[in-house]
């Protein structure tokens, strides 16, 4: 489950609730090429706590940042381009339900 809001120039997204089982498996990665690919914006601005229990989070934010934020203050932004150009190969499609 993602939310978040769509603002100008880029998606925020304020909650993610990902089950453990799904990270490294790649559906972390075509979650955020969804919202990219959905909206068509430049960046998303991840709103990140790291705790003892988003270890799995932490991981696949590392990949795309140099440094968590500590305390949950500041929001991390990945660009589409920094995004296309770290992520692995993605294998699945994604069909909008409606």
């Amino acid at each position: 489950m993602m939310a978040g809001r769509v603002c100008q120039r880029e998606v925020h997204l304020e909650d993610w609730v990902i089950s453990c089982r799904a990270f490294s498996r790649r559906v972390e990665y075509r979650c955020l090429a969804s919202l990219f690919e959905r909206f068509k914006k430049d960046a998303v601005r991840i709103a990140f706590r790291p705790t003892p229990r988003n270890g799995p989070a932490q991981d696949l934010l590392r990949k795309f940042f140099n440094g968590l934020p500590s305390d949950g203050g500041d929001s991390l932004v990945l660009t589409c381009v920094d995004f296309e150009k770290l992520r692995p190969k993605l294998y699945d499609q994604v069909r909008d339900a409606s």
